[in-house]
């Protein structure tokens, strides 16, 4: 009977979320997509992934219709978790505007679920666990992400960051099958924003420890087994191993093979020093649209929101005097100097800090660690309320008001458009092309034939198949040696066969950074086709495969063990 009861709690639960989650995304709901900074890019990018899947391309790394149907290898370089859960509603002719919603609706109920989860096991004595539940959806960061930002990636790393979290609990707990659940939440966190990745993992890893480390009385030589044997940090360690090899396919590419386009270069890379924030930017309360500047004038707000700005104020005050009021008093004082570093962090006055840090260009803007800083705020409130059945109705309160602040300013302007509006999408999707070939330098708008060129040479084309970027077939009588330029910008992985013969592709001043060839006098059979054939790709590829293969032998292997 309790069973029973417990089922049908989580069963109201969840109603309840579905139901609330639905008014909260009220605009989601009319005929459109709101207009927001790169919304429009990311249903771009589903489309492109679409295509680029059905042409043969496992796993996609080039957009084929992008930049004027040159191609454009975005997908070798941007995160790839919302992309891949597109796929099965793209395949199913879901208008890709639906796909967003759904995939977002999608990780608010879970991310809420997770959360929920999470904290019981962190906090089994708190009886009012629905309060800082509530207070989650008034985040700014997530509603700017979102309605805003149209920054898809940060929004599923928002709502993912508790299921990791959870699934730490469930190993810290011995529960079954924790060891693969959590090493699947962690191959999903690595895929979900590269940039949000690097800044996210030291506190995963932090937390990690802090529930994993075994608890041992004094460390010793015969303690080495016990700690590093057979114990929740090792299963931890393995899991992190095999998270990390599901999503070296994209990793390993994407970092070793980022010399071959202007990304180092590009200008939003290098202008993060621009984007710092005011303090006062930050505990402003007030919701905006707008964009982040050079500068400390902008239209996007950056603030922590009504209720974040008091849980800092009485964790400081509770720091400050030093009272014992906390429900973990050592995990509230923890909580509150990592929340203040990360809100200098995000200030002109930590320069110095991101000048001497590898890799901290590419976040491109610092207010992004408001991320992890709301959600630190977050935990937060649920040590201030944890321990306490009375006193705590006045946050309802403050809460509502910050709802009513941030629905006051729901997206008001909408856009539509057609599937073959996505599917044959001519811009980057990118903000300044960071993920141009170095060697493309030729100007897309100057070409409207989509047949190979004679550049050099005479001949003429007796047979076309195909003229997809990266996918030609065609048949070529030349009278002599013709030099061949194919409507496509070259990127490793474009292969050019000549009667099945792989043959070189070379570059000039003519042929600016496209496809070319050399085909000998005579009739031939030419195919430019996608391989994964690069040194990184092959070898991410591989360890991806292994650690999916460790994987299911872990799986069985504990479900083997459950049975006896």
């Amino acid at each position: 009977m309790k069973k029973w009861r417990v089922k049908i709690k989580l069963f109201c639960w969840i109603v309840v979320i579905i139901i609330g989650g639905g008014l909260l995304f009220w605009p989601f709901w009319r005929a459109g997509f709101p207009v927001t900074h790169d919304g429009e890019n990311h249903l771009a990018r589903f489309a492109q992934y679409y295509l680029a899947f059905r042409q043969g391309q496992i796993p996609p790394r080039l957009a084929i219709s992008l930049q004027n149907g040159y191609g454009y290898p975005v997908f070798n370089y941007n995160y790839p978790l919302a992309n891949i859960l597109s796929l099965p509603l793209s395949f199913a002719h879901v208008p890709f505007e639906w796909e967003y919603k759904l995939i977002v609706l999608t990780f608010f109920v879970i991310g809420v679920i997770a959360t929920y989860q999470w904290w019981r096991a962190l906090f089994p004595a708190h009886q009012k666990l629905w309060l800082p539940l509530l207070a989650v959806l008034t985040a700014p960061y997530w509603w700017t992400a979102l309605w805003y930002r149209g920054s898809i990636g940060e929004m599923l790393m928002f709502w993912w960051l508790p299921v990791v979290a959870w699934q730490i609990e469930r190993l810290h707990a011995r529960r079954f099958l924790a060891l693969p659940s959590l090493a699947l939440s962690l191959a999903a966190f690595f895929l979900v924003h590269n940039v949000m990745v690097l800044f996210v993992s030291p506190i995963v890893i932090a937390y990690a420890c802090w529930r994993l480390w075994p608890r041992v009385e004094k460390t010793s030589a015969s303690n080495i087994y016990q700690c590093f044997g057979r114990s929740n940090l090792a299963q931890g360690l393995l899991a992190a191993v095999l998270g990390l090899g599901l999503s070296l396919w994209f990793w390993l590419p994407a970092f070793f093979e980022k010399q071959w386009v202007i990304l180092d270069g590009a200008g939003l890379n290098q202008e993060y020093q621009q984007h710092f924030v005011a303090s006062r930017q930050i505990l402003t309360a007030n919701i905006h649209s707008g964009f982040s500047y050079a500068g400390q004038v902008d239209g996007l707000s950056f603030g922590l929101g009504l209720v974040f700005d008091l849980v800092l104020g009485v964790s400081v005050w509770l720091t400050w005097r030093s009272r014992q009021s906390f429900y973990y008093p050592r995990l509230g004082v923890t909580l509150t100097a990592l929340t203040l570093f990360l809100l200098w962090w995000q200030t002109s006055s930590s320069q110095w800090l991101w000048s001497g840090l590898p890799l901290v260009n590419f976040i491109q803007f610092p207010w992004r660690l408001g991320l992890l800083t709301q959600w630190l705020l977050i935990v937060q409130m649920v040590n201030l309320t944890a321990g306490k059945s009375r006193g705590n109705y006045w946050w309802l309160g403050v809460i509502l008001l910050q709802l009513l602040l941030m629905i006051r300013v729901w997206p008001q302007i909408f856009f539509e458009r057609t599937r073959e509006d996505y599917l044959f999408y001519s811009m980057s999707t990118t903000t300044s092309g960071e993920n141009t070939p170095k060697t493309f330098v030729f100007d897309i708008s100057r070409e409207a034939s989509r047949e190979p060129q004679i550049a050099s040479g005479s001949g003429r084309l007796t047979q076309i198949e195909s003229l997809q970027t990266g996918q030609t077939q065609y048949r070529l009588e030349c009278n002599d040696r013709c030099l061949m330029i194919e409507h496509a910008a070259y990127f490793p992985g474009l292969v050019t066969t000549i009667d099945r013969q792989v043959t070189k592709n070379v570059d000039d001043d003519v042929i600016q950074g496209r496809v070319g060839y050399w085909v000998p006098a005579g009739e031939h059979e030419i195919q430019t086709s996608w391989r994964e054939n690069t040194t990184a790709r092959l070898v991410g590829d591989g360890l991806s495969l292994l650690s999916l293969m460790g994987l299911i032998f872990v799986v069985g292997r504990q479900t083997k063990k459950t049975k006896k």
